[in-house]
């Protein structure tokens, strides 16, 4: 009987090898939007004073396809502590307007306007993004933290991006609000 010996280092290649085999070079589901195709980045870390939660009406409240804005993958939360927010908005709207908003930031918005803009998916006839107000997010509310969709606007649109948007489901109608200590920062950039 003949024997024959290996080196230890081709072992340890063929089993790497096979290992691999196995693995797909897919993005993991929650990097996928709803229409399958994916996303940029990941979902967004949350702060401290978020609880990951579950909510499959709020999700799909925002999380929608490719070319209709929102988010594209998209993380439950509930705020554990109040929570500093901001939002940019038109200001011929009014801040009473703004507050009932539903789209926010974690981080304060810096300019220039057409950066914000492309970076957050807002077209042009949304909002004229002009004014920026500052709120805390109350203790309890459930909100939805996610990287941005693309959007098709009138003229033109933005692509998918890595940058966090914050979606807290108020209801100006109903006279719904997860906000509160709110104050108008003035004009914006």
């Amino acid at each position: 009987m003949l024997l024959r010996f290996v080196p230890l280092s081709s072992l340890l290649a063929a089993a790497l090898l096979a290992g691999c085999a196995g693995l797909s070079t897919a993005p993991a589901p929650a990097d996928v939007g709803v229409d399958g195709i994916a996303c940029v980045g990941a979902v967004p870390s949350a702060p401290a004073q978020f609880q990951p939660s579950a909510n499959e009406g709020l999700v799909n409240t925002a999380r929608l396809a490719s070319g209709k804005g929102g988010v594209c993958a998209a993380q439950v939360y509930t705020a554990t502590a109040p929570v500093v927010v901001y939002r940019v908005y038109d200001q011929k709207n009014g801040s009473a307007s703004a507050i009932a908003g539903r789209w926010w930031s974690l981080s304060l918005p810096t300019g220039p306007r057409d950066g914000y803009r492309a970076a957050y998916g807002i077209c042009p006839e949304w909002s004229a993004l002009n004014a920026m107000i500052r709120c805390e997010l109350k203790p309890g509310a459930q909100v939805l933290l996610g990287n941005t969709q693309s959007v098709d606007c009138a003229e033109g649109g933005y692509p998918k991006t890595a940058a966090a948007q914050l979606y807290i489901p108020n209801d100006g109608r109903n006279n719904v609000s997860y906000v509160d200590h709110c104050t108008d920062q003035g004009t914006w950039p």
